[in-house]
Formats: C-alpha cells, structure tokens, sequence
C-alpha cells in the first residue's frame, strides 16, 4: 500500500507543479497556507483515498465474481426485483 501512496502523492505534487507553473507562480511567490487550510487539504485528502480504497475493493469482488462464474448480490436482486418488460409501440 505504501507504493500506491507514493504513486498518488507523486501524481498530486506533478499535477500541482504543471498547474502553478501554468500560470507563472514561483515558489518566492506562493501565499503561505494556514494550518486550518492544511488541515482541511488532509482530511479531502484521506476522505478521497478511502473512497477510492472502496470503490478498488468493490471493483475486485465484481472481477472475482465474474471471474468465478457467479453475479454479484445486486445483480441478482436487479434482476428479479425488475424483469425486462419489452417496449409496445402503436404502428400507424
């Protein structure tokens, strides 16, 4: 996991120096961030890495179930909950 973490941060720090860079920001003239505005960017910052920590396990049941042959719980009540029902369209 430690890998995934210097992947995104190294993706964050890239993305950051493209956009300040863009517009002609230097270090020398950056505003300093106060310590509630850090605080704020840590807890997005963990908020988004638990989202997509989630949405990576889900992804990985669904690839294992498919893989094995099986649907997932959702599907299967999908499927019974809302059969198909087929479009009746009027012909002129």
């Amino acid at each position: 996991m430690s890998d995934m973490n210097e992947v995104t941060k190294g993706i964050g720090d890239l993305l950051i120096s493209d956009v300040l860079s863009r517009h002609g920001i230097q270090r020398e003239h950056r505003r300093p961030i106060s310590e509630e505005q850090k605080q704020k960017i840590r807890e997005l910052v963990t908020d988004l890495q638990a989202q997509v920590d989630q949405f990576i396990k889900q992804q990985s049941m669904k690839t294992t179930q498919v893989t094995n042959g099986g649907t997932t719980a959702s599907e299967q009540s999908d499927k019974q909950a809302a059969p198909r029902k087929r479009a009746h369209f009027k012909r002129s």
